[in-house]
């Protein structure tokens, strides 16, 4: 849908954070260098007129790894974090937040039945009431769940046909019944990742079609934004045929 303005630039960083072997890969990253060690703590902060401070926000098991990875808010009063916990049987699950203007809690989010790890990586809010969240399960497997003003529930999403592994990693929704997703994944065919865009057009995800930067070396995008329903904008990275530089496709 949006493949005509879908624009990658140059990096280093491991956006796949699982590591499947374009790049070395920790837990977490440095957006300057690259490099990075995991996070085991989460952190919310919020940047008040002229300044940021840390607010409070709950781990849904304080003695183990809890991490957010995106975050989105129609409103000052409403935001809405997701990413991952180890829950205590020792799987790595889904976790979403809610900022409701004065304090932070956890919303109960679904994960596929069997499916370790389950992670949520990007958030989008059309509003208060609608929420579009993306990620992946078990390493191979998009994610997407879809909150309603009460409750979280899991989009069904489609991966690329003969795909070794997939993972959306950003969306952005310009109303509740248009989303774009971003990511990357596996071609059977190939040794490293390419990228991947998806469509959220009120009832289904459908795979759009875009080029691939690196000719099959090593591509994959990490965040996205769409300011309107024709019009969206994709960050990432790739591995370059020749040289370095900026790709617009």
């Amino acid at each position: 849908m949006c493949s005509s303005d879908l624009k990658i630039t140059t990096g280093n960083n491991d956006y796949t954070h699982t590591n499947h072997g374009l790049y070395p890969a920790t837990g977490a990253f440095n957006m300057a260098s690259g490099l990075g060690s995991p996070i085991a703590t989460k952190l919310a902060q919020a940047l008040q007129p002229s300044a940021w401070t840390v607010q409070t926000s709950p781990n849904p098991v304080p003695s183990e790894s809890n991490s957010l990875a995106g975050v989105s808010c129609p409103s000052a009063g409403s935001c809405t974090a997701v990413g991952n916990y180890f829950n205590r049987s020792g799987n790595i699950v889904t976790l979403a937040e809610h900022w409701n203007g004065s304090t932070w809690s956890v919303q109960s989010t679904p994960n596929p039945p069997g499916a370790d790890p389950s992670e949520l990586l990007g958030v989008s809010c059309a509003s208060a009431t609608s929420c579009t969240a993306v990620g992946d399960y078990s390493y191979d497997f998009v994610l997407a769940e879809h909150w309603n003003g009460s409750t979280w529930s899991i989009q069904s999403a489609p991966n690329p046909p003969g795909s070794l592994a997939s993972e959306l990693s950003g969306v952005s929704c310009s109303s509740a019944t248009n989303c774009t997703a971003v990511g990357a994944y596996q071609p059977s065919s190939a040794n490293s990742f390419t990228v991947l865009v998806e469509h959220w057009n009120g009832s289904t995800w459908s795979i759009d079609n875009v080029a691939d930067p690196s000719q099959g070396l090593g591509s994959g995008f990490s965040a996205v934004s769409c300011p309107s329903a024709n019009r969206c904008t994709a960050v990432g990275d790739y591995i370059p045929v020749h040289g370095s530089g900026s790709y617009i496709s």
